[in-house]
């Protein structure tokens, strides 16, 4: 259930919502691991989630790796144009 709702922060971008879950919920790393939120946060597209998640959870290279690097392999799509 907590991995479910954690995707779902994590999968709509909802870094505040994620925040207070994590919180009140008192979500601990090997649940974030579990989950693969790091890697569902990558494949949607949300960079701020991803970082806060790292940073929060102390998350490895090893995690980014996991699932075939699946992570470090999907990028967020390009909402503006760099010139």
């Amino acid at each position: 259930m907590t991995s479910d709702r954690l995707n779902c922060y994590c999968m709509s971008g909802d870094l505040a919502g994620l925040q207070l879950f994590c919180a009140l919920e008192c979500v601990a790393a090997v649940q974030v691991r579990r989950a693969w939120a790091l890697q569902v946060a990558c494949s949607s597209g949300h960079l701020d989630v991803a970082q806060w998640l790292h940073r929060m959870y102390r998350l490895t290279a090893d995690d980014a790796r996991a699932l075939g690097g699946f992570a470090l392999k999907t990028r967020a799509p390009r909402t503006e144009r760099v010139f």
